[in-house]
């Protein structure tokens, strides 16, 4: 019997301590396009979008409540 995996793997590089809470989908730009937002005990964000079969990856500075 043979397995088969459909599944792609992808792997974010974003430091500290990232909790389950602090992991969210949804479309943060009206674009239709689904972004993976995770933020860290630091306070900070990070955005991981998809266009293009390209991955983007924006990083937000500053005081985030």
């Amino acid at each position: 019997m043979r397995s088969v995996c459909f599944v792609k793997r992808l792997e974010f590089d974003f430091g500290g301590n990232v909790f389950r809470s602090s992991l969210e989908l949804g479309d943060v730009d009206n674009s239709g396009d689904m972004s993976l937002v995770a933020g860290n005990a630091s306070g900070d964000l990070a955005i991981f979008k998809v266009s293009s079969r390209k991955l983007n990856f924006y990083f937000v500075t500053g005081h985030i409540t």
